[in-house]
């Protein structure tokens, strides 16, 4: 079985370019590559994977990507080198229908852990931090998959419970 593999945040390379857009209002590269990406997401946003046409999306990524960009700021040499030594992960949301064009989701499952920090200032113990993010992401996974995570904590308790006891 093939694996999505690592997609990169198009939300966050999107802001890049659109520094790089303000940073430097008389070059095209940073506009070129940001239609790029829109077009790509609005592709797949109206098309199963097998509809899209994703030789022609990676032959203009290339074209943009072997541009020379010397003459313009640092910034813009940086970007494109990292797009181009990371371009295996730009376009795998258009290979694989269950992979997302950002990582919004990840970072909103990070953010209740940054919360929980922030209102207690810390926590108290390693063991508390971990029993916390195994508690969160029971209730987290039951809540993706419908379930009542009241239910799916009980269920791990009782697993936990009827599991043989260690020989000391």
């Amino acid at each position: 079985m093939e694996t999505a593999g690592h997609q990169l945040c198009l939300i966050h390379i999107l802001r890049e370019l659109v520094y790089l857009g303000e940073l430097n209002k008389e070059q095209h590269w940073s506009a070129s590559m940001m239609n790029l990406l829109y077009d790509s997401i609005e592709q797949r946003k109206t098309k199963t994977a097998g509809e899209i046409d994703i030789g022609n999306i990676k032959k203009r990524f290339n074209l943009l990507i072997k541009q020379d960009l010397s003459s313009l700021s640092k910034k813009f040499e940086t970007l494109r080198k990292s797009l181009e030594k990371h371009s295996q992960h730009m376009f795998k949301f258009l290979e694989f229908d269950d992979v997302p064009y950002d990582n919004n989701a990840s970072e909103r499952n990070c953010r209740v852990l940054k919360v929980k920090q922030k209102v207690s200032g810390m926590f108290k113990s390693e063991n508390g931090a971990n029993t916390f993010c195994q508690v969160y992401s029971i209730v987290d996974t039951a809540r993706k998959n419908k379930q009542d995570p009241f239910l799916a904590l009980i269920a791990v308790a009782q697993n936990i419970t009827n599991y043989p006891k260690r020989a000391e």
